[in-house]
């Protein structure tokens, strides 16, 4: 999910705090000033970012 939130500030959500994933904290927080540009080579970047994130959340 991209957003500039906390999990603790999703939680506290009326709306947000009351989906499962949400509440057992199985949501990965993209915060969206990571994928701000759009050009070739910052996309590039983002993908691998988010690639090696995901790895290393997986593997916990």
């Amino acid at each position: 999910m991209t957003t500039n939130s906390t999990l603790e500030q999703l939680k506290a959500a009326p709306i947000w705090g009351k989906l499962p994933p949400i509440q057992n904290g199985k949501v990965y927080l993209w915060n969206e000033n990571q994928s701000w540009y759009r050009d070739p080579i910052a996309v590039e970047g983002q993908i691998n970012s988010l690639a090696e994130w995901i790895t290393k959340a997986a593997k916990k």
